[in-house]
């Protein structure tokens, strides 16, 4: 995944997830999470968190919004 850090690493959770993007269609994905670790003020940790892929003509769902095509 370009978007992320070189050092952010990707891991295929298990199962899969449904995702339904501005078009309105869901889509199943493969669960997939991405560590990130960090360090501030003498604290690090790190947490997990769920990674969607997107497509570059679709955005995340905003019930505020209409759908959008770029």
């Amino acid at each position: 995944m370009p978007v992320l850090p070189a050092d952010t690493r990707i891991s295929e959770g298990t199962g899969h997830m449904i995702v339904k993007y501005a078009d309105g269609k869901p889509r199943r994905l493969t669960r997939r999470l991405a560590t990130v670790a960090y360090a501030f003020g003498g604290f690090s940790g790190s947490d997990e968190f769920l990674v969607i892929e997107l497509r570059a003509s679709h955005r995340l769902v905003d019930p505020d919004c209409p759908p959008t095509r770029h």
